[in-house]
This record gives structure tokens, C-alpha cells and sequence, in this order.
């Protein structure tokens, strides 16, 4: 573990690590290290502050020690950082104070880097040629999965877990081994999930919060082609139809797969009427030219009958 004498600011999107104050009191002394954050990931800068108010005396110098090799570089400062070791490796650090009386009194603590890996899985809509992944949309389903990365180096099942949707408690509290659970998306752009780890001993090992962002679901058209298939690019918003006639189908992403689909409502609309669909697959329609030249629109439109936030439509002009 080396020290860092300058100020660390990272950002980083989605996953932020939670910063809390630990205390560390030696009462015979009167002196106290505050550590920030509690639980440090590998490599995070950790502060550790001197907290000497109750002190009888006044401190006529500060030491402080790395796994007992003393700083001098950071002699009688108040606080010192470094970067947390690896999972599995702990670092000891000490503050030694001189008193007026030319006594020394100490404090110490350890430092142990825990980590959790967090995956989210939205239960969202996407073709399975897609090579993007779908995303939560209001009113859908997500499931999340906690690995905890600690030095004891136990199975996900053996640790407690907490859960937190936007600061509310979810699955009743903690659970024994809940490394798994499925949350409905709320209202919002956004919903921030947290997770707190406790061992068997119901102290906190690690902890880590994510912001799972909401998107609308989104209707694209592709063209179906006799001989190639179905076409991979999107149409536009305005297509010429080559040609008597063309098929297309519409492919919806970020709606919910939990939407039945005797509860799943489609509809297409030529010109602003609806229209009828012989196609078996009420996602695909063929369109023909009536002769002569001009344009029409066709819009399709998909939504559930259960949760109307879960629904998506679009129009494109067709022109001949």
C-alpha cells in the first residue's frame, strides 16, 4: 500500500461507491481515528482523520504508521490518505501522539478492501440478433445479482444481504443469502438500488449502490426481403417503396416480457385508419402500391392491456 499525498475525484458512471465514517476509539487515550469511506474497494483513496478533542493534554507531535513503518513526510498533519491493497490484504494504520506531559498515547485501525460486483439484468424486449443489450423501462422487471468480493472469500450465499429501491426497503428487510433479487422498475427517470453485505456475525462488510436508468420502449421498422431476409437497419422515417409491394416488420425494444400476450395489444394504421392484418405475426404487414405515385403513412402501435406505461408506437411515410 503506497500513500497519496493529493486529492482523488473520480467519477464514474452508474455504480458509485458509498462514502460513510467509521470511528475507531481508543478510551483510555482519549484519541480516535475516523476512516472514509468504510468499506474501500481496491485502489479507492481512504482518509483517515485524527480525532484528538478529548485528549487531556495538548499534543506536541503526530506520528503516523503504515503496518508499523512510520510517515515522515505527514508528520503532525490531522489526517493522511492511501490507497486501499487488494481484496484480501489489510493494512494497520496508527496515529502516535506526544503530549505536553512527554507521554505517547496511539490509536489504530485496520483498513480491509471489500468489493461487490452488482449485474443487472433488465427482463426487457430486444431481437435476438441485436448485439446491444435492453434496458428497464417503467413498470418492468429487473433482475440483480450481488457478488461480494471479500477477504474471507465466502460463497455469495453465506453473507446477509439488504436491499434498497430509491432509499425504500425491499424483501422485508435482510435476508439470509438473497445474493439474487427482482425489483419492478419505479416512476422516473431513474431508480438508485443499494445493497448492503453483512457476515454471519451481522457485521457490515461491504455495500455498493447503482443508478439503473428507465427508457421508453422504442418501436423501429425493418424490412423483410424474400431472398436476404429481414434487413438489420432500420428504416427511416420516410421509405420508397421499389417495387409493387414490401413487407416489414416492427421490432419493439425495452418493453416488459412480462406482458402476456393475450394481454398484448396490436394495431397498424394506414393514413390514419386502422387496418386490418392477414399476416400471422401481428408484428409483420406487406403494403402495396395502388398504382400511380404519391405516399402514405403507416404507423403500428403495441401495448398492454395491464400496464399502459408498457407500450410503444411509431410512424413512417411510405412513398411511391
Amino acid at each position: 500500500m503506497r500513500l497519496i499525498w493529493l486529492s482523488v475525484f473520480a467519477f464514474v458512471w452508474l455504480v458509485v461507491p458509498s462514502v460513510s465514517l467509521a470511528q475507531f476509539n481508543d478510551l483510555t487515550s482519549g484519541v480516535s481515528l475516523e476512516v472514509s469511506p468504510q468499506y474501500p474497494q481496491p485502489g479507492e483513496v481512504v482518509t483517515v482523520r485524527l480525532n484528538d478533542y478529548t485528549l487531556q493534554g495538548n499534543a506536541t507531535g503526530i506520528t503516523w504508521l503504515v503496518d508499523g513503518v512510520a510517515e515522515p513526510t505527514v508528520a503532525n498533519q490531522r489526517s493522511v490518505q492511501l490507497a486501499a491493497s487488494d481484496i484480501g490484504q489489510t493494512t494497520t494504520v496508527t496515529a502516535q501522539l506526544t503530549t505536553s506531559a512527554g507521554g505517547v498515547v496511539s490509536a489504530n485501525t485496520t483498513i480491509a478492501p471489500s468489493s461487490v460486483v452488482l449485474i443487472v439484468e433488465p427482463q426487457t424486449t430486444a431481437p435476438n440478433w441485436y448485439q446491444g443489450r435492453a434496458l428497464p423501462s417503467v413498470g418492468s422487471q429487473v433482475r440483480v445479482v450481488a457478488i461480494p468480493q471479500t477477504r474471507d472469500e465466502l460463497a455469495p450465499e453465506a453473507y446477509t444481504y439488504t436491499w434498497r429501491l430509491n432509499n425504500e426497503v425491499i424483501s422485508g428487510g435482510a435476508v439470509q443469502g438473497q445474493y439474487q433479487n427482482v425489483l419492478t422498475m419505479p416512476f422516473g427517470r431513474s431508480a438508485n438500488l443499494d445493497v448492503i453485505v453483512s457476515n454471519r456475525a451481522g457485521t457490515v462488510v461491504a455495500q455498493r449502490s447503482v443508478v439503473i436508468p428507465n427508457q421508453e420502449p422504442e418501436v423501429y421498422f425493418y424490412e423483410l426481403n424474400p431472398l436476404r431476409g429481414m434487413g438489420r437497419l432500420a428504416l427511416g422515417d420516410t421509405v420508397p417503396l421499389v417495387g409493387s409491394e414490401m413487407t416489414m416488420r416492427a421490432e419493439v425494444f425495452h418493453m416488459s416480457t412480462g406482458v402476456s400476450e393475450s394481454n398484448m395489444l396490436y394495431e397498424w394504421k394506414v393514413n390514419g385508419r386502422t387496418t386490418e392484418n392477414p399476416s400471422r405475426d401481428p408484428q409483420t404487414i406487406t403494403v402495396q402500391n395502388g398504382g400511380g405515385t404519391g405516399s402514405f403513412s403507416v404507423a403500428f402501435a403495441m401495448r398492454s392491456l395491464q400496464n399502459l406505461l408498457q407500450g410503444a408506437e411509431r410512424t413512417f411515410n411510405l412513398v411511391f
